[in-house]
Order: C-alpha cells, then sequence, then structure tokens
C-alpha cells in the first residue's frame, strides 16, 4: 500500500537548495545573524521503498575578537 509522508525541517540558517520537490519558508525571526528557515518535503512511498530528501544551507558563525 502506498503511503503519502510529510517531512518538516527547520534550521537556524539560510535554506539554498531542497530536493524531491521540498519547498522553503522563512518564518521573518532571527537568531543572531541567522534567520530561521523551514524545509517541507510530502514524500510518497511505496512499500518497501526508500528514498532520501537532501538540503543544503548556510549559517554566519561570530568568531569574536
Amino acid at each position: 500500500k502506498k503511503i503519502k509522508l510529510n517531512i518538516t525541517k527547520t534550521v537556524n540558517g539560510d535554506i539554498k537548495e531542497v530536493n524531491e520537490s521540498g519547498t522553503t519558508k522563512k518564518s521573518g525571526k532571527y537568531n543572531g545573524l541567522n534567520p530561521s528557515s523551514e524545509t517541507e518535503w510530502t514524500v510518497s512511498l511505496d512499500k518497501g521503498e526508500k528514498k532520501v530528501v537532501n538540503y543544503t544551507y548556510e549559517v554566519y558563525v561570530y568568531q569574536g575578537y
């Protein structure tokens, strides 16, 4: 039986790229220099099927003085 799986990932950084037709949005909130970003995938899977979802994001790190 086929199922539909919803996957959500939130990161403190700027999501640059997602696969598997993922969607990305920014909440407008910031944690220091980095925006809070969320990506969501809706994936259909057959019994025993596996899929990999990937994302790339950019984060700024404060080095101090």
